[in-house]
Parts: C-alpha cells; structure tokens; sequence
C-alpha cells in the first residue's frame, strides 16, 4: 500500500528559502537544509517567520487544537509560533540544559544529542503534535516517541510536522509500525520533501546514551521565564505579560536606528519577542547566536567546558544590537558577541540577570 502524501504538488519540490549548509566535523550528518526564515544564518524579521509558520500549518496538516512539542534549537520558535498562532494550545520544547524532573531522550547524530523535556501540564493527553525543522532517519523523533509512550500512558496519537522530510516512504512506514508497537497512531505532514538514502538503520532507545549530567540547567528562574515552554508550558496570556515587561525595558533603550535583536541558543524566542516589539519604532530584526557548527563566514565563541556559539553571516552595517539570553553559563560568550559588534561601530545592549529581574545595560 503506497504511503499517503500528506502535501500538494505545489510544494513538493519547493526549495524557496531554505540554503544548503556543510556540518563541521559531522560524518553522520554531513549537509543540512536551512531554512533562511528561522535566523539562524541572517537577520530576518518577524514577519517573515510568521509567513513561514503560516505555510507550515496550512500545508502539514495541521490537526487543530492539539498541544504541541518543538525540539532545540530549531523548534522552539517555530513550534511556539504554530501553538500560539494556528493550534491555540499549549506548547513545550526540548533543552539541552537539564532541570530535575525532566525526562530525557537522544538525538543520535547531534553535536549535542542529550534532549530534556518537562512533562509538567502535558501528562494527561492523549494526543500531541511534534514540531520539528527537519526528520532525516527518524531516530530522534522515535526516541521521543517512546519517552512519551512511558510517561504519557493515555497517549494515543501524534502528528509529526516537519519543515523538511528528507527521508524515504519506506522509513515512514518503519516509523509508523514502531509507533503501533508503542500504541500510538502516527501521522506527517510536511511543507517540503525531498528524499535522500536513510542512511542509518531506525533505533529506538528509551534512554539517551548521553550522560545526563553533560549539562547543568540554571540555579535561578527570573520571572520572564514563566511560561515560556522549557519549564512549564507557554501559555498566549504569558507571552502577553512578557510583552509589557519587555515593553517597560525598552522605554529607557536608545534606537535611533535599525534594531537587530539576538537571541543565544535557546532563548531565540526572547530575541523574536524583542524584535515584534521593537519594530513599532524602527525596522527591526532578530537572528540566532546558535550551537550549530557549520562551515559558513561567521563567529566562533567558545569557552573552556561550554558549548561553542555562532554568528553566522555577521552584521556588516552598524546597528542597535540587544543581546539575550536565558542560561547564565553564556554569559561570557554573549557578553564578547557584545564586544565584538561594538567594534563594528554598534550600539550594544546586553541582558543583565539578577535574582528576580534583569536590565539591559549598553556596552560603553
């Protein structure tokens, strides 16, 4: 029985705004398709995002009210964006920065393959959405599965929707018949196909094979992370706060000129937040200071014992730059991206943590 194409001919050969891209020391995942929307390799605005999420949910099948589950990095904003714009339900995303409570699954062929997820408010459903940028061999997505299966017990269905889907018909049915095993009824849906060899035979493990103390989560919890989806679900009301919150920050801020809002790793949800607001003002932009390690023009941050960051495709004009971001073990990095855009002649604000709040302070 053929496997039913769940997307018409008008996108199955769309490749409009996604880029090629080389991995860096990767040989289980050598290429990878970009999608030019999420920020991760240029400033974008929010609008273009929304475009982007908006053909995603019409064209993945969308099933409605269901809460939805993203992946770091890619997910998180894409994955909020479809729950708060076209599922009205709630959304959580994977960390790579664990906190007690979570449960833990791989993603095989990662720099970073530990994935972290709080189950906190999403324990009783029997249905669940998985957002996610692109399905390859379908390890990551069964390893989920299968940390769903033992902690959801009433968990009876799951769509998948994915930007990309690089893998065959033949690993879709694998997938489907381990997921029947599991209990669970499996649908896809997708906005760009595109297949290429599966590579890797479909494993499924229920633990990860990572060391779960290869991260370490933050020891203090501002109350801008309140419903954001890593420690407890996003709820629109919560979003709604954090914008007059943000909005109150911003009053003090001078942008006279462009504004680039950049949001470290996981916290590129807060840096698409700032922008939205920001551009009732002036044009403004958000992109990713991102832990994927690819062979395109940027800049590198590393520390000793901290996941490298990048700057893919830095600016090359001067700009208002507000820097965020949600772990204080980045500090450092955020604080020399800072640095770094001040030479380029850049007015620089960075996010500053404390106990219960933050500030933003400009770089002198």
């Amino acid at each position: 029985m053929p496997f039913p194409v769940e997307i018409t001919l008008a996108f199955s050969t769309d490749y409009s705004g996604f880029a090629a891209v080389k991995r860096k020391n990767n040989p289980l995942r050598e290429e990878a398709l970009v999608h030019r929307s999420l920020g991760k390799i240029g400033a974008v605005e929010p609008a273009e995002t929304e475009t982007l999420v908006s053909r995603l949910s019409c064209q993945a099948s969308l099933p409605g009210d269901w809460p939805i589950i993203g992946l770091s990095e890619s997910s998180i904003l894409l994955g909020r964006l479809v729950a708060e714009n076209h599922s009205g339900s709630r959304f959580i995303y994977s960390t790579r920065y664990p906190e007690p409570g979570m449960v833990a699954f791989d993603e095989p062929h990662s720099h970073a393959p530990a994935h972290y997820l709080s189950l906190n408010g999403m324990d009783h459903y029997d249905r669940l959405c998985i957002v996610e940028d692109e399905i390859t061999s379908g390890n990551t997505v069964m390893n989920l599965m299968r940390v769903l299966a033992v902690n959801i017990h009433d968990l009876k269905r799951v769509h998948i929707m994915a930007l990309k889907v690089m893998c065959s018909d033949r690993r879709l049915h694998e997938m489907k018949d381990s997921a029947l095993l599991l209990g669970i009824e499996l649908t896809f849906g997708w906005l760009h196909r595109e297949y290429r060899h599966d590579e890797e035979t479909l494993k499924i493990w229920a633990n990860p094979v990572s060391d779960w103390q290869s991260g370490c989560g933050s020891s203090r919890h501002s109350e801008w992370e309140k419903g954001r989806g890593r420690l407890e679900p996003f709820m629109s009301e919560d979003a709604a706060w954090r914008s007059k919150m943000w909005q109150s920050k911003l009053d003090g801020l001078d942008l006279s000129n462009e504004v680039v809002c950049i949001g470290a790793s996981e916290s590129i949800d807060l840096a698409y937040e700032l922008a939205s607001i920001c551009k009732a003002r002036v044009p403004s932009y958000y992109r990713h200071f991102t832990m994927s390690p690819w062979e395109l023009p940027g800049w590198a941050f590393h520390e000793e014992g901290k996941r490298t960051l990048f700057l893919y495709n830095p600016p090359s004009k001067p700009s208002s730059c507000i820097l965020v971001y949600d772990q204080a073990d980045q500090t450092g990095q955020v604080e020399s991206l800072g640095l770094r855009l001040k030479k380029n002649g850049s007015r620089v604000y960075v996010m500053k943590h404390n106990e219960r709040d933050f500030t933003f302070d400009e770089i002198a």
